[in-house]
């Protein structure tokens, strides 16, 4: 435990027979969230074809159809996993009664409610899907369950939505490192067709990746492993350019692991 909570800058204080958790609120979101996603892929990808009934899997898909329709893009893999087991887990936590821990969160920072004051769009978004969870579950969801829904809805791939200047900045500065290191350029030309399109795919996918670190929403990959198999070599790069990179981002924040790598 001390050592899960320290990977998040938190520390586990035990004071007889109580025990509390030190660090800043953010942390402690940054923890929940992240514990919360291992926890929902898990039990998804071990019980879903067990525990989902056909009436909860119907309702689930028809809120992904749904969000696709408004975010006017289809949900590609593996954010589509994602959505789906944080829906369907939000569902079991609320039927089995397991929710008291929200209970004693502390509202929003300033940065998250800046974040969602920009994009207004998502979190209209997000609070009709928790709209209708409540209608289908027939009791009152918390109010952070909306946060919690938009955070997922945002790390999805998205160009239309609104980012910090410092995120857009980080991304471009990481995106040109990436490029120049793994091809052994000395300037990056952006008259040439080949780099100028590597370079707006990994900038859309580096930006989003940006706030899934800062908020511990970490995404699967299904090919991983047929990845570093099949291209060794060229993931080996990767994750020796990833190192160097790090220190750039890293605040506290979880570092790039190998599914983002191997995107």
């Amino acid at each position: 435990m001390e050592d899960t909570l320290a990977a998040f800058q938190l520390k586990l204080v035990v004071e007889g027979q109580k025990v509390r958790v030190e660090g800043s609120e953010q942390q402690v979101r940054i923890a929940i969230n992240t514990l919360f996603i291992q926890q929902n892929k898990s039990a998804y990808m071990n019980n879903a074809e067990h525990e989902v009934s056909s009436f909860d899997h119907h309702f689930i898909m028809s809120q992904l159809t749904y969000i696709e329709t408004e975010l006017g893009q289809a949900i590609s893999y593996p954010y589509d996993v994602n959505l789906y087991s944080h829906l369907y887990m939000v569902m079991k936590r609320y039927r089995e009664g397991n929710v008291s821990f929200l209970k004693s969160q502390s509202p929003l920072t300033t940065e998250e409610e800046g974040l969602m004051q920009d994009n207004q769009a998502l979190v209209n978004l997000s609070h009709q899907i928790i709209g209708r969870m409540e209608q289908f579950l027939h009791q009152e969801l918390h109010e952070l369950e909306v946060y919690f829904l938009f955070q997922n809805i945002y790390a999805i791939n998205l160009k239309d939505r609104s980012t910090s200047q410092f995120d857009q900045s980080l991304a471009a500065l990481m995106t040109e490192y990436y490029i120049l290191n793994f091809f052994s350029l000395e300037q990056f030309n952006r008259e040439n067709k080949f780099y100028s399109s590597l370079y707006n795919d990994l900038y859309y996918h580096i930006l989003p990746m940006i706030h899934r670190l800062k908020t511990g929403i970490q995404v699967g990959n299904s090919m991983l492993e047929e990845v570093k198999a099949e291209f060794q070599a060229t993931f080996e790069r990767i994750k020796q350019i990833t190192e160097r990179v790090e220190p750039m981002i890293y605040q506290g924040n979880p570092l790039i692991n190998e599914s983002e790598m191997g995107y």
